[in-house]
């Protein structure tokens, strides 16, 4: 484990040398990535941030970035509005980005919730949380990487499930469409198992050799994104959520400002590859054996520990497969 005492004293070495210059926030407007932002910005050093969120929300985003933009004068952030369960929007804004920007050094992936209110699709007929959680991520990965190559000290943050590998993957019905296929505790093990498979295909790619890529779950943080679209109390859940997870967010859970201080750590230190300060005795191991660049996947306490033998059993039986299906499915939108 790593100690938030650590996290935050490796955090506050960060200067304008290596702090990430180019920051793009996907899901920045609630929760993990916003607590992310906040805690990036306080550092005090110079940053332009791009916030890509709803139309909608963007009013409401416009007090807490002008308290941000009053804290740190030095920083430039840019809210940028779009529905990145669209994959066309994904298509659309990150070309916005890609030509305002010639580098990108930091892009946060955390847009998502919990489906626990049943199968909601999207018009473009995937459904929401695996357009949000998987094809989208990976989408404005794939448009961004001239950029991140072409930073000093490029990051990839997925923020998901991170180490907890599931032995199983539906290969065959990658997006779960079949009846009877989907539910919602298989839809997450699906989409951070694909998850995995992706990042570390694009980690093993030697035109990325410079990235670093991380994969993590967060442990218990009270976003309120697991009361998204939860339909009331039923047979099977006859008490409000609240009631049933608060208790656990009260006593297991990490509070926002510990949880962006961790996925600060995560986008920012050479503990995972590139430049940035580094906590002492911290040996982190990416998915190809190698320290420094490639894909790392961790749990809640930053540790990068996974099971090898599950990991690699997966990367031999379905990667290719994974990898051809995901590409012929965001053909459309490259």
């Amino acid at each position: 484990m790593v100690a938030i005492k650590q996290i935050r004293a490796c955090n506050a070495q960060l200067n304008d040398e290596t702090v990430p210059r180019t920051a793009v926030f996907v899901g920045g407007t609630s929760g993990i990535g916003k607590a992310t932002l906040q805690s990036l910005v306080n550092i005090g050093s110079p940053v332009r941030a791009y916030i890509v969120g709803r139309a909608s929300t963007e009013s409401a985003m416009k007090p807490f970035l002008d308290e941000l933009r009053a804290s740190n004068p030095k920083a430039d952030l840019i809210y940028v509005p779009g529905d990145v369960s669209l994959l066309a929007e994904v298509k659309r804004i990150s070309l916005d980005i890609k030509s305002r920007e010639p580098t990108v050094d930091l892009l946060f992936l955390s847009a998502g919730y919990a489906p626990l209110g049943g199968r909601i699709d999207t018009s473009e007929g995937f459904e929401v949380t695996m357009a949000l959680q998987y094809f989208g991520r990976i989408l404005m990965t794939l448009h961004l990487l001239p950029n991140l190559r072409a930073a000093a000290s490029p990051r990839v943050v997925s923020v998901l499930s991170g180490n907890l590998l599931h032995p199983s993957l539906n290969v065959d019905d990658m997006t779960l469409d079949k009846p009877g296929a989907w539910g919602g505790i298989r839809s997450q093990t699906q989409v951070g198992s694909l998850t995995n498979l992706a990042l570390d295909r694009l980690a093993a790619d030697p035109a990325n050799a410079s990235l670093s890529f991380t994969h993590d779950w967060p442990g218990a943080v009270d976003t309120g994104n697991a009361y998204r679209h939860w339909k009331g109390p039923s047979l099977w859940a006859p008490l409000p959520l609240t009631a049933l997870l608060k208790p656990i967010y009260w006593i297991m859970g990490y509070s926002l400002d510990e949880t962006g201080q961790r996925h600060l750590y995560l986008a920012t230190s050479g503990d995972f590859g590139g430049r940035g300060p580094k906590v002492e005795g911290v040996h982190a191991e990416s998915t190809s054996g190698r320290r420094g660049g490639g894909l790392y996947l961790l749990d809640h306490r930053c540790d990068a520990k996974f099971k090898k033998p599950v990991f690699e059993k997966l990367r031999d039986s379905a990667q290719e497969r994974v990898w051809t299906r995901t590409m012929e499915i965001l053909e459309p939108f490259l």
